[in-house]
C-alpha cells in the first residue's frame, strides 16, 4: 500500500469513482520517496441492441428470390451468431414452411444481445403446375363481396393496384 495517491483528475484518494469515459493515470507515493504509475482507460460502451424488424409474410410460389434477413445494430458488434448457423450481418432464406430466425450479437466485452423474427408462409401456388398465383380480388362494385382467382404472375400487379391482394381470401394474410 502506498502512502498517497495522485490521480489525473485531482483526486487524491486510494480508488476513484466515475462514469466518464477517458483516461485515468494515478500516481502512487511510498515512504521511500518511490513511486509508481498506473493507467487506466474508461471507454463509453453503447447499449448494446439488434431489430430484426417485424414478422413477415413469404408468399410461396409468388417470390422467386430470396427474402434476406438483416440485423440492425447499434453498438461496437464483433459476433453475429444465427440459429441457422451463419455468421454474418444478414442472412439470405427461402422458407417453405413458417420458421423463426433469430440472432444474436456479441460486442468486444462479451456482451450479448438477441431478436427473433417469425417468417409465415404461405403457399400461393396454384393452376395443374402449381405456376399460377392465387390473388384474393375484391369486386369494385361491391367492395365486400371477394372472390378467389388463380391467375398468372404476370397479372398480379395489376391486380395489387387495384385493391386485390395475394393468398386464399379467409387467409392470415387477408387484410
Amino acid at each position: 500500500d502506498g502512502l498517497g495517491w495522485l490521480w489525473n483528475n485531482g483526486e487524491t484518494t486510494k480508488a476513484i469513482s466515475t462514469n466518464q469515459p477517458g483516461n485515468y493515470d494515478v500516481t502512487v507515493f511510498y515512504q521511500n520517496a518511490c513511486e509508481n504509475r498506473a493507467s487506466a482507460v474508461l471507454s463509453n460502451y453503447d447499449n448494446l441492441i439488434v431489430n430484426l424488424g417485424n414478422d413477415v409474410v413469404f408468399y410461396l410460389g409468388y417470390y422467386i428470390s430470396p427474402l434476406t434477413i438483416t440485423a440492425n445494430t447499434i453498438g461496437d458488434v464483433t459476433n453475429y451468431s444465427w440459429n441457422t448457423g451463419e455468421n454474418s450481418s444478414s442472412i439470405s432464406i427461402f422458407p417453405t414452411q413458417t420458421t423463426a430466425y433469430s440472432v444474436t450479437i456479441t460486442d468486444i466485452n462479451g456482451c450479448t444481445a438477441s431478436d427473433q423474427i417469425t417468417v409465415f408462409v404461405e403457399d400461393v401456388r396454384c393452376g395443374k403446375k402449381n405456376d399460377k398465383i392465387i390473388i384474393c380480388h375484391i369486386l369494385p362494385s361491391n367492395p365486400i363481396k371477394v372472390q378467389q382467382l388463380c391467375i398468372d404472375e404476370s397479372a398480379v400487379n395489376s391486380h395489387l393496384l387495384h385493391g386485390d391482394y395475394i393468398g386464399k381470401c379467409n387467409s392470415s394474410s387477408a387484410r
